[in-house]
């Protein structure tokens, strides 16, 4: 029998595998089901959006705005290679006492596994929401997991929300692998390219939404913290081959 390849993830059960100790129990959807749960089962009441995701090749549900814009800033990330929703659940106990979570996200990155808790900073700050942000913060990375909860005050952030959102929204014209060569034999031995020929389409074979592409794609990389201007500089991402 052949491996599953990443590729072929319909969900973190190829990165994550379930956990248990005596004090966190870490569930992952079996590898026929998407999520660990449905999420529209979940909240009913809350409006639901697909989220087109170009990292995972899929629609993706958002449960609120900010979850959207999550996703968007991890689409573009260079750094991160897929990333899951509603990826798993999660039992811990404090004080004896067990409770049930549901993480919104996680992803794998270059560097690390991680998941995403996404909330207002309002609810964030709940006392029972801390203590268990500590909680698992402290238990998951001696499994090799990271946990983060996310809030609107660093999901908003600009410049870097706004360029996320300009890079999806131009990047969906797809590269062929001949022009994708021609372009990384012509330019990537310079080390950059710069924003403004990108906008004027002086960077042939290749025009403005490609180059958004190539960095939806992952071989090419742009500040996303700072304003772009013309002397903006993309520079060029080893791209190494996925394992299996």
């Amino acid at each position: 029998m052949s491996k599953k390849k990443v590729t072929d993830a319909k969900n973190a059960s190829i990165f994550l595998k379930n956990i248990k100790s005596r004090s966190l129990v870490v569930e992952v959807p079996k590898d026929d089901e998407a999520f660990i749960r449905n999420p529209i089962s979940r909240s009913m009441h809350r409006c639901m959006e697909k989220y087109p995701c170009w990292k995972m090749g899929n629609t993706m549900p958002c449960e609120s705005i900010l979850e959207r814009q999550v996703y968007t800033l991890f689409d573009v990330a260079y750094m991160i290679d897929k990333f899951f929703v509603q990826p798993a659940k999660i039992k811990y106990r404090i004080d004896g006492v067990w409770y049930v979570h549901y993480p919104d996200a996680f992803y794998v990155s270059k560097k690390k596994k991680k998941f995403i808790e996404i909330k207002y900073s309002k609810y964030a700050r709940d006392p029972e929401v801390e203590k268990r942000t500590a909680f698992l913060s402290k238990e998951l990375p001696q499994f090799g997991i990271d946990y983060e909860v996310l809030t609107e005050e660093s999901i908003e952030q600009e410049p870097r929300l706004g360029n996320a959102r300009y890079i999806h929204r131009n990047g969906w014209v797809r590269v062929s692998k001949a022009e994708r060569d021609i372009f990384l034999h012509k330019y990537a031995k310079q080390g950059y390219i710069l924003w403004g020929d990108v906008k004027s389409n002086k960077v042939p074979p290749l025009n403005h939404s490609k180059v958004c592409n190539l960095i939806l794609e992952g071989y090419l990389k742009i500040p996303m913290r700072e304003v772009w201007d013309d002397s903006t500089r993309l520079t060029f991402v080893e791209k190494k081959k996925e394992g299996v």
